[in-house]
């Protein structure tokens, strides 16, 4: 696995795996040599475990101050505009294969598939290792336990129990969530409903100016950025509460057990006080990053939502469709448009179309 990791990779290995080129091409002012390349494509084994291929950045830096073209670039396998192409190729691929509205994850996943796959086989095989190992070890081999192996369970337990606790905090923390993600839906369609509020008022300032309404279009401004300052705050709230609860919750946790402990009669030492810390201490870590990893996860969830609604939105065919119609009558029909999501266009439009050669 460490070899993997590190193994070197030039550009003409990964530029086999990506048809880029056809993609992006480089601008007229835009440098097509391979100078400004960062040293990390030719480091190898020992440079990139020593972080040997810095060296020539950090002389640089030493000298003089750095600019934006002291910095080296990103091999192109690696750069925005290559990976873009390459996920805008297997997105389009899988259009034409299987459905017309691919899901993105799904999508991102069979882009990925040799890094994703690789990774959960190394994390396969390691727990495989560990739990045969366990499984072959036998009891006549087992030492006494040792103030050393003490500590071993006290971590393994640990683990454990940070486990359990995320796992039950998650769960019990699926109503904070949801609220979470329903003001911040909230707040993303009050910001949309103010940033198109403001682009039409620049758009149409010489009417605006032309007929006084200038009062009313920022009154309409304020009230929407009012409502979306009640969303934000909303959101905060929420988060504050997450913040102070977890953080809160390692010293409220402790003083509980050392009061049940002294009501039950239970002897306490200093040897049970310092594994039962060292455990607290252990899980304390863990249960303060939980808020902002749930509020992390929802705030990218949304996102991803935005995202994907708006890359499969219809899009115009470029084709064109015609054939011999022949002579028949013209065709009278009487229809309306009545659309459940916008304002109705078209009512009640009476229209003749002619078909064949004198239409």
């Amino acid at each position: 696995m460490l070899f993997c990791a590190f193994r070197p990779q030039t550009y003409a290995e990964t530029v086999t795996t990506t048809r880029s080129d056809a993609f992006y091409a480089p601008l007229l002012d835009e440098e097509t040599d391979t100078d400004s390349v960062t040293p990390f494509v030719k480091a190898g084994f020992f440079s990139r475990m020593s972080f040997w291929w810095l060296n020539p950045l950090l002389t640089k830096g030493k000298g003089k101050i750095l600019e934006d073209k002291d910095i080296p670039k990103l091999r192109k396998v690696d750069r925005a505009e290559t990976c873009y192409s390459v996920f805008m190729e297997e997105l389009s691929k899988r259009k034409e294969k299987r459905t017309p509205n691919p899901p993105m994850l799904s999508t991102i996943f069979f882009w990925q598939r040799r890094g994703i796959l690789m990774s959960g086989f190394f994390a396969l095989v390691k727990v495989l290792a560990v739990k045969l190992k366990q499984l072959r070890i036998s009891n006549a081999s087992k030492p006494t336990h040792s103030p050393g192996e003490i500590t071993n369970y006290v971590t393994v337990d640990a683990y454990r129990i940070v486990v359990l606790v995320i796992t039950l905090t998650v769960l019990g923390n699926y109503l904070m969530g949801n609220l979470q993600h329903k003001h911040l839906t909230k707040l993303l369609v009050s910001r949309d409903k103010r940033l198109k509020a403001i682009a039409e008022a620049l758009a149409n300032m010489t009417v605006l100016k032309l007929y006084a309404w200038e009062t009313h279009f920022k009154n309409a401004v304020e009230r929407l950025r009012k409502e979306e300052l009640n969303n934000l705050s909303a959101i905060l709230l929420k988060r504050g509460y997450n913040l102070v609860i977890f953080w809160s919750s390692p010293i409220i946790v402790a003083a509980i057990s050392f009061w049940t402990c002294y009501v039950l009669g239970i002897p306490l030492n200093a040897s049970s006080v310092f594994i039962f810390l060292t455990t607290l201490r252990l899980i304390q870590e863990p249960v303060r990053l939980i808020p902002d990893v749930v509020s992390e996860f929802i705030e990218a969830n949304s996102a991803f939502t935005r995202i994907v609604k708006f890359l499969e939105a219809p899009e115009l065919q470029n084709r064109h469709i015609g054939g011999d119609t022949g002579s028949r009558p013209p065709i009278t029909r009487v229809y309306s448009c009545r659309s459940k999501k916008a304002y109705p266009v078209l009512l009640w439009l009476d229209s003749g179309l002619l078909t064949g050669p004198d239409a």
